[in-house]
């Protein structure tokens, strides 16, 4: 149990959720009567705020019109007496500075993909066959010598994880190929159905195969 220290608003807001565990912004409203944006602040830190007592849907972004929101039932701090203090609405400007950074969040990624994508096909092209410990060491190695030099915000070091990504991904365009016949076999499967959850099993077999101690898979050139 803890004691909460909120405002008249907030407390109202709280107190619907005794008869009910889940309400919507419109419902909320037509019961509490209350502006738009003063039920928005109200509720915003609620759920947006240091100690989440409402649960939002979708969760995220700002606090919508369209919101359902539900009682946070394993909400709990180790202070017995919690302040809820009220949160102001983003501005048009911090908006605007967090899409900035999601778009270029989002092209780095993609850079960092083109870049592994280029010394797993480029390792693979110049020795035609190899065996995936080797592929992986060798895109990695690869890497370093290539980017060394480049600016740092394209600087990175690919780990194993993000190598065999891309083998999957070049394997599932035919750049590349498996010699395991199981492998080959199950991903034959997958083309013909082009099924999303019979992808995922694929992938989710190949790491399997691939990490096990009694299995080292090779990989061949497509020309």
């Amino acid at each position: 149990m803890h004691d909460l220290m909120v405002t008249t608003f907030q407390a109202c807001i709280l107190l619907l959720f005794n008869a009910r565990d889940q309400c919507s912004f419109d419902e909320m409203q037509q019961m509490l009567n209350l502006p738009t944006d003063v039920l928005k602040q109200a509720v915003r830190s609620l759920c947006l705020g240091k100690h989440p007592i409402l649960l939002k849907e979708p969760r995220h972004g700002d606090v919508d019109t369209s919101d359902v929101f539900t009682y946070h039932a394993a909400f709990t701090v180790m202070e017995q007496c919690v302040k809820v203090p009220m949160l102001a609405a983003k501005t048009p400007l911090e908006d605007q500075a967090s899409s900035s950074d999601m778009i270029v969040a989002e092209v780095a990624k993609k850079e960092r993909a083109h870049q592994i994508e280029y010394c797993v096909f480029k390792m693979i092209q110049l020795h035609k066959r190899l065996e995936h410990r080797e592929l992986v060491a060798k895109a990695i190695e690869h890497h370093g010598k290539r980017y060394a030099h480049g600016f740092p915000q394209r600087t990175f070091t690919p780990t194993a994880e993000m190598v065999e990504d891309m083998i999957i991904q070049l394997i599932q365009r035919d750049d590349m190929e498996c010699e395991d016949m199981d492998i080959a076999r199950s991903l034959a499967r997958v083309a013909e159905t082009s099924r999303t959850m019979d992808k995922t099993q694929w992938e989710v077999a190949f790491r399997a195969r691939n990490r096990s101690a009694q299995s080292n898979l090779v990989y061949r050139y497509l020309p």
